[in-house]
């Protein structure tokens, strides 16, 4: 931001003449101020505008401004939006100061954010897993069915493209991953229990737990 680095060398020369200026070279300029806007996911999914309350000096006197913001879609947590001219006004001569606005993007009940991704932890029942499964999930800007294939296994994570954040400034949108957690239950009676055993020589034939045994029963006749 060149007006960041014409910031710096005038305060660098402003302390060495013994007047300290802000905005450049002699050029003075009204004080910074900043101001954090907390939104949410789906906020910051669509874009939106808020309605900002602040004090800033103006003409020596304090002024309570009332400003609308439009954020844009895609906005990232920690992000910086600046509004020109909006912060403290400058001595005579001089420019007004800026108002950067940071975005504080709000913790989600179910959705995490990585980079333009969306991310989402699924539990579903073991039997779901077995048998296979239609499930409705939320997306950022509505709702979505996902089908779960019989046989999936816990950490299986499922692509739903389009269904993540937009780029600022750009065409591309990021995806919806939705991982699968197996869900165990812990409390059984005698009678499910029993159920559950009669299943064990099924259970034996998980490709996952197949695959593992052979690798295992390899290296364990390999160090014979």
């Amino acid at each position: 931001d060149m007006d960041d680095i014409f910031s710096a060398f005038g305060d660098i020369f402003g302390d060495f003449f013994g007047g300290r200026t802000r905005g450049g070279f002699g050029r003075k300029k009204g004080t910074d101020l900043r101001y954090t806007v907390t939104i949410s996911f789906e906020e910051a999914a669509r874009g939106c505008e808020k309605t900002i309350n602040f004090i800033r000096k103006r003409s020596g006197r304090d002024d309570h401004a009332r400003l609308s913001i439009n954020i844009p879609p895609g906005v990232r947590d920690g992000q910086r939006l600046k509004l020109k001219g909006e912060g403290d006004s400058a001595p005579p001569g001089g420019e007004n100061g800026d108002l950067y606005v940071i975005v504080n993007l709000q913790k989600h009940l179910v959705f995490q954010r990585e980079e333009q991704n969306v991310l989402l932890d699924l539990p579903i029942t073991f039997v779901d897993a077995i048998t296979g499964c239609e499930i409705e999930i939320p997306t950022l800007t509505g709702k979505a069915s996902l089908k779960i294939h019989p046989g999936t296994h816990s950490g299986q994570i499922f692509r739903l493209k389009g269904k993540g954040f937009p780029q600022i400034g750009g065409h591309k949108t990021g995806d919806m991953l939705v991982r699968v957690v197996v869900d165990i239950p812990k409390k059984l009676d005698g009678v499910q229990l029993e159920m559950v055993r009669q299943m064990s020589e099924v259970a034996k034939e998980s490709p996952l737990v197949k695959e593992f045994n052979q690798k295992v029963d390899g290296l364990l006749k390999a160090r014979k």
